[in-house]
């Protein structure tokens, strides 16, 4: 009787094409010829080759961290420039009463103000080091 279902097909043949090697009386004379599969540490290293991924991961992990450095180090120019050119701007305007040009303009020129420094700091960052 042949049955139709793939699950059940599958379970019938699994159970004869492996019951004789999972019978716990069997001896393990099939297996002694065969070779070890490689250690993990060994497969991790044929897969990195073989994704062209540098062999040090810790390096990579070291570049993620300095490129994340550089990143806030600009953000934080880039916002702290924008905050005082508007809060300069805002104290101006309450204390002279021109709300709200000088905002506007205080705005600006932290804008401003906060695109030099990350210029300078982008110079400063790509210069090549001397160290090595």
């Amino acid at each position: 009787m042949t049955l139709h279902c793939g699950a059940v097909k599958f379970r019938r043949d699994f159970r004869v094409r492996l019951a004789p090697r999972l019978s716990p009386g069997m001896p393990m004379a099939e297996d002694a010829g065969k070779q070890q599969p490689p250690s993990l540490d060994e497969f991790s290293k044929r897969l990195d080759a073989a994704r062209g991924e540098p062999a040090n991961a810790e390096g990579s992990r070291a570049g993620l961290g300095r490129s994340t450095g550089r990143a806030l180090r600009v953000a934080s120019e880039l916002l702290a420039a924008l905050l005082v050119g508007s809060l300069i701007g805002w104290g101006l305007d309450k204390l002279l009463g021109t709300a709200p040009w000088l905002l506007l303009l205080g705005i600006g020129l932290g804008f401003a103000a906060g695109v030099l420094n990350v210029s300078r700091a982008m110079k400063e960052l790509n210069k090549p080091s001397e160290n090595g």
